[in-house]
């Protein structure tokens, strides 16, 4: 079965409209030894590797999202979510809402470091997917040190 990005059927796709076109051997030959390659990758992980890689990408995907949660992720996956939330701990060693968070104030910073942005703090959380500024405001404090106004200003 393919992946979640469905990276092998990109490849077959890509291998068939090559083939089509007659396009050079030597193109097709490389899409095929990406898709070779790509499935000797898959042999080396793990089952649980894959489960935490697919948490991972829906995180990444919508982090932005203030009404997304770790745990609507957990949820639409065919498995129980307290174990995907204990693989997810034991592989990177946070949780799956840590890494949301960590995700979203690492957004954030990105922001607030732009040279000339003036963008409003609250903006920028709403952005980085906080609805509550206040809340933001106090994550982002707890976790920089400092205040996202004050670490624009030192950035």
């Amino acid at each position: 079965s393919d992946d979640f990005e469905q990276s092998l059927s990109k490849i077959l796709h890509l291998m068939q409209t090559a083939s089509a076109r007659r396009e050079s051997d030597g193109y097709c030959r490389a899409l095929g030894e990406a898709a070779c390659a790509l499935l000797r990758e898959w042999d080396r992980r793990t089952p649980e590797n894959a489960l935490v890689e697919r948490i991972q990408v829906e995180l990444s995907r919508h982090f932005s999202d203030p009404e997304f949660s770790a745990g609507q992720a957990l949820e639409e996956m065919d498995y129980c979510p307290d174990y995907l939330r204990r693989l997810f701990r034991q592989s990177t060693g946070e949780t799956p809402t840590e890494a949301l968070t960590r995700l979203r104030l690492t957004h954030a910073c990105t922001l607030l470091s732009r040279k000339g942005s003036a963008m409003p703090v609250r903006e920028i959380a709403l952005l980085s997917g906080f609805y509550d500024a206040d809340y933001f405001s106090r994550l982002f404090r707890r976790a920089m040190g400092c205040s996202p106004r004050v670490y624009r200003a030192e950035h």
